[in-house]
């Protein structure tokens, strides 16, 4: 079509393709004088796999989205690095992120309410069954350290119950993509409470994989919502 329109596509293509390499020539060599060197471990694959993410996330095709996801994928890993910092950047991001999905005010307070009582349920149960646990102080730190201590069970097999509960939360994330949409809003509150008690049992336990598990699922979720990137344009092809 553009041919057609009298548009030179090669001569275009090739500009593109200069301007490409220049600013990446260049980006490379600011890169050497600062590091004041470059070797081949240098640029492995996670970081690779980062500016593949970044431009995934910011959309192809859009410079603001691709500095925007740079700045998150540069941002948001260090973040994780604290606990005080993840914590709220956790709760902040799966609110966020279950008010996107229900997508009516109404329901937010009902799905909320029914993760907290799922909450207080699931400590009787534990505390029932006889599972040994934490007490608050030993484990619980921060602002939250009171709410979070009276509302997570923290049991003392962290490692072998948290790798259950997150063996648990993909069955059950996988398992709601297959239901209807009313049947996912009446599992959505356990769901969501397993995910703070994975969080807190296990995920907080190893920070560098938990960066990795939530950066992924970030990127899974915005492709998955938004396939063309938070900037990015939808694109049409005509056959």
């Amino acid at each position: 079509a553009a041919q057609h329109m009298t548009i030179p596509t090669v001569r275009l293509k090739l500009l593109a393709f200069t301007l490409g390499a220049g600013i990446a020539g260049l980006a490379g060599a600011i890169f050497a004088s600062v590091q004041q060197g470059v070797y081949p471990s240098t640029f492995e694959l996670p970081l690779l796999i980062t500016i593949y993410a970044a431009i995934i996330l910011g959309g192809l095709g859009s410079i603001p989205g691709v500095l925007l996801g740079a700045a998150i994928m540069t941002i948001l890993p260090e973040l994780l690095r604290f606990p005080e910092y993840s914590n709220w950047l956790f709760l902040v991001v799966l609110i966020l992120g279950t008010i996107m999905y229900l997508k009516s005010w109404k329901l937010v307070p009902a799905v909320f309410a029914g993760m907290i009582a799922i909450g207080f349920i699931a400590n009787v149960i534990f505390l029932a069954i006889g599972v040994p646990y934490l007490t608050t102080a030993e484990w619980a730190k921060g602002p939250l350290a009171p709410v979070l201590g009276s509302w997570i069970f923290m049991p003392e097999e962290r490692v072998l119950i948290g790798n259950i509960a997150f063996v648990a939360l993909v069955v059950a994330v996988a398992w709601m993509s297959l239901l209807t949409r009313r049947t996912t809003i009446i599992l959505l509150p356990f769901v969501l409470w397993l995910a703070i008690f994975t969080w807190e049992v296990r995920l907080m336990l190893e920070p560098s994989i938990t960066r990795q598990l939530l950066v992924g699922a970030l990127l899974v979720v915005l492709m998955a919502t938004r396939p063309q990137g938070i900037f990015g344009k939808p694109r049409v092809e005509v056959l």
